[in-house]
């Protein structure tokens, strides 16, 4: 295909998250470009998002960030106090 019948997709993306997802794509011999046509290609031959999305609900976002915060965590000096307070 010409480049000049092409269209540009822009995304702004972490940078941790663009080098670590890059040296994967690079791994598999894949650049990002050919990974997003072939995306933009299943949609369309799918009429739908090939990728699962799953957002946590209000519930488990709450305790995601009361974990974050350290809100009710314990800790064990080990294995076995752990296992022996959960009664296995």
């Amino acid at each position: 295909m010409a480049l000049d019948t092409q269209e540009t997709v822009l995304a702004r993306v972490e940078p941790r998250v663009k080098a670590e997802a890059e040296a994967i794509l690079a791994e598999l011999g894949i650049t990002p470009e050919e990974l997003i046509r072939h995306l933009y290609a299943v949609i369309i031959a799918r009429r739908a998002v090939p990728i699962e999305f799953e957002y946590p609900n209000a519930e488990t976002r709450a305790a995601i960030e009361e974990i974050d915060r350290g809100v009710g965590l314990k800790s064990y000096a080990n294995a076995e106090e752990m296992f022996r307070e959960l009664g296995l």
